[in-house]
């Protein structure tokens, strides 16, 4: 039994007719025939089609009109179908304007660190600025939506856009590498933010924040400063108590006021006012014993030197663009002076030019601090032990450290056998010397030729991958403090985490498409275990 084709009508090549216009009013508009007096369309692109609805819907107001009156008609109603499309565009473009603004504005006010609320004062402003400059676009400015809700939205949808696009680029990683941070906020609650750095086959790297969680904790020194900084009154009182003794000092640091001083200038300020902070807790009934006990001010000072190298190692490694090369070099010289450390505390007669602030408690309490010696050595040799295992990964790359760092300098023999015809290839090019040395080494690596050196190109990568810097670890927490303050301690952690992404992304966000930015859609880089140092995929 023979059987029909169906017929497919965009495969039939009808076209418009322009004698259509004249005799039955269409014309074609968007690759749709359309009656320029109704504006309906015919579902099929047909002569019997048009004539239908011409004959059924208009022949009896339009069939008495002469040739030339049907040709002005058409031309009057083809100049109204136009007005009104253009009319449509415009009022879309306006509305695609003002949507976009109010994201703009969004993401100004995350890079800011300012409230949410933030947006009612600046649309005021504008509403200011169109009555005195244009008043004739003052509806058009006051349809720009800048409610508390709309930029919270604002964020949370170009943060999910962040996301997406991060996770494209996530599935053409070679090499990537995750790095973990930690700070407390106003609330004292810590903070653990997750990072990623990856690099594709190209070399264009990627490093943005993965995720934010909470961790719950404080110490003894911090619930004594929180209970001088939780109340407003308690603050004002012992500032104007410092005030009243003349104290070298007008506050306590609250340890996350400024990331960048950190733990140990806080410890340092908490010392120094150590005195003044034991009056103010006995007129106040908490009495704090440990300020009088020389073995629990010797541990404090200890720590706070401690802390101060600490810090020392932190700040080395803040700079922007710098290579896990240029991290370890930071890493090795700490591990070197941890030694010095030691051997200074365990000489016969005790070195502390390295621990000036446990000097100062050792030279009041010369008999009960000299006990504690052997236990702070022993400190450092624990913290130069831990300090050894943390960072062990880099150890073991220690060798292809060194070939990406000085690829030049490097004896092939050396080196892995499947590396040494290549660099000897490279030391050999003076060309290639020349551009090592005028170009930034990603730079350099990039315009390799990916056919002759694929193996060097692939270690550059690995290389690459590992986060070099603790600069968006800082710059994170900075941005952090600024959106975390007494006035704003409320702030929720996903609302934290989007303006966290939004502030310090090298993505951009796509504002021009607001159909690709979805709320739903979430982040699934597949990252199962978080350590405390690098972990790499080769």
């Amino acid at each position: 039994m023979a059987t029909s084709k169906k017929r497919k009508v965009d495969k039939e090549g009808r076209r418009f007719n322009e004698r259509w216009k004249s005799e039955y009013f269409f014309t074609e508009s968007q690759n749709n025939c359309v009656c320029l007096i109704c504006n309906e369309t015919v579902s099929v692109m047909k002569e019997y089609n048009v004539k239908r609805h011409y004959e059924a819907k208009h022949a009896n107001s339009y069939q008495k009109f002469s040739d030339s009156e049907r040709e002005d008609k058409v031309k009057q109603l083809e100049a109204s179908l136009v007005s009104q499309q253009r009319l449509f565009i415009r009022a879309k473009e306006s509305n695609e304007n003002i949507t976009r603004a109010s994201y703009e504005v969004a993401v100004l006010i995350a890079k800011h660190g300012k409230p949410f609320s933030e947006g009612e004062f600046v649309q005021e402003c504008v509403m200011k600025i169109a009555e005195n400059i244009c008043p004739d676009k003052k509806q058009e400015f006051a349809n720009l939506c800048l409610a508390r809700n709309t930029i919270a939205r604002r964020i949370e949808e170009i943060s999910s856009d962040i996301k997406k696009q991060v996770t494209k680029r996530g599935h053409k990683f070679d090499n990537f590498s995750l790095a973990c941070d930690e700070s407390t906020d106003i609330s004292d609650t810590a903070q653990l933010l997750i990072f990623l750095r990856g690099i594709d086959e190209d070399m264009n790297i990627t490093e943005e924040l993965l995720d934010l969680k909470s961790i719950k904790g404080q110490t003894r020194v911090v619930k004594a400063i929180n209970f001088i900084c939780a109340k407003a009154l308690y603050r004002h009182q012992f500032q104007q108590f410092l005030s009243d003794i003349e104290a070298q000092y007008g506050d306590v640091i609250y340890h996350n006021d400024v990331r960048w001083l950190s733990w140990g200038n806080a410890l340092q300020r908490f010392f120094l006012l150590r005195r003044e902070i034991g009056q103010f807790f006995d007129e106040k009934g908490h009495a704090m014993k440990e300020l009088s006990d020389p073995k629990w001010l010797a541990d404090l000072v200890f720590v706070i030197d401690i802390n101060k190298h600490l810090n020392a190692l932190n700040v080395g490694p803040q700079g922007k663009d710098a290579v896990v090369s240029q991290l370890y070099s930071h890493i090795k010289a700490f591990a070197t002076k941890f030694q010095l450390f030691k051997r200074h505390l365990l000489q016969s007669e005790i070195n502390t030019s390295h621990f000036p602030t446990f000097k100062e408690v050792m030279d009041c309490f010369p008999i009960e601090t000299c006990g504690q010696i052997g236990k702070y050595a022993n400190v450092i040799e624990d913290l130069f032990a831990k300090f050894n295992w943390r960072f062990k990964d880099f150890t073991i790359i220690e060798k292809d450290m060194h070939v990406f760092a000085s690829p030049f300098s490097v004896d092939p023999v050396d080196v892995a056998h499947e590396l040494q015809q290549e660099l000897i290839d490279l030391q050999c090019d003076d060309e290639l010397q020349f551009r090592h040395q005028q170009l930034s080494q990603i730079d350099f690596y990039r315009q390799l030729n990916k056919e002759k050196f694929p193996t060097l190109q692939a270690l550059a990568k690995r290389m690459l991958s590992c986060f070099g810097s603790t600069y968006i670890c800082e710059q994170t927490f900075s941005i952090m403090n600024l959106n975390e303050t007494r006035l704003r301690s409320r702030i929720t952690d996903a609302h934290l985490r989007d303006v966290i992404r939004v502030a310090t992304t090298a993505v951009k966000p796509d504002l021009t498409n607001r159909s690709s930015i979805h709320l739903t859609e979430l982040f699934s880089f597949p990252v199962t275990v978080i350590k405390l140092h690098p972990v790499y995929r080769s």
